[in-house]
Formats: C-alpha cells, sequence, structure tokens
C-alpha cells in the first residue's frame, strides 16, 4: 500500500494528475463556451436574415410600383402618339381626296378641250380619247 501512497504522492504524479483534471475541467469550459457562441451565432444569423427578407421585399415591392408608374406613363404617351397620328394621317388622306377631286374636276374641262382640239386637227382617235376619258373618270 505504502508504495501506491508514494507512486500517487510522488511529485511527477501529481502533476501529470492535476494536468488531466484540469485539461478536461478546459475541454468541458471550451466546450460550453463554444456552445454559447454557436447559440449567440445561429441568433445572429436569423436576425440578419430576418432583416435581409425584409430589405428584398421592400425593394421588390418599391420597384413593382416604380415598374407600374413607368408602365403606365409609357402606354398613356403610346395611346397619345397614336391618337395624334391617326388624327393626321386622318387629315392628310383627306387632304390628298380633297386635292385629286379638286384638281381633276379643275383640269377635266382643260382636257375635254384639248382631246376635241387634237381630235379636230386628226392626232387623237377615238379610241385614245375613251382611254383618257376612262382614267381621268371625265
Amino acid at each position: 500500500m505504502e508504495s501506491i501512497l508514494n507512486l500517487v504522492v510522488n511529485a511527477e504524479n501529481v502533476r501529470l494528475v492535476l494536468l488531466a483534471v484540469l485539461g478536461f475541467c478546459g475541454f468541458v469550459l471550451m466546450n460550453r463556451r463554444m456552445d454559447r457562441m454557436e447559440y449567440s451565432l445561429n441568433k445572429r444569423i436569423d436576425n440578419v436574415e430576418s432583416s435581409l427578407s425584409k430589405r428584398i421585399n421592400n425593394v421588390e415591392s418599391s420597384l413593382s410600383k416604380r415598374i407600374d408608374g413607368v408602365e403606365s406613363s409609357l402606354s398613356k404617351r403610346i395611346d397619345n402618339v397614336e391618337s395624334s397620328l391617326s388624327k393626321r394621317i386622318d387629315g392628310v388622306e383627306s387632304s390628298i381626296k380633297e386635292l385629286k377631286f379638286n384638281d381633276f374636276a379643275h383640269l377635266s374641262s382643260a382636257i375635254e378641250a384639248l382631246t376635241f382640239t387634237l381630235k379636230k386637227n386628226g392626232s387623237i382617235t377615238d379610241e385614245d380619247k375613251e382611254y383618257i376619258g376612262s382614267r381621268l373618270a371625265l
């Protein structure tokens, strides 16, 4: 028994036992501290994810509203341009019809006189006169 007591009391063995006990306590303390740090980091990560999710949703909502506004504005502008072009085209078409009618109405008597003169001089045939009349709707 004395040899066991000598062995335990031996300074070298006491140092080893003390180091083993302190090492185990240090491991337990570090393990608990790591668990707390992991919990704290997970909590922070959850908060950051939640915050980022809210910000992303706000940005999406804001962009959606801006896009809707731009789309509405562009749609109104396009409608205004279409309406303006339609009115201008209608005005040009009516002007062209009016010009055609007025030009031929004005020239119709001059063309008849010219074709009569050409026929009288023998420079135009009845067939030519019919052709000219059908082209000018005389």
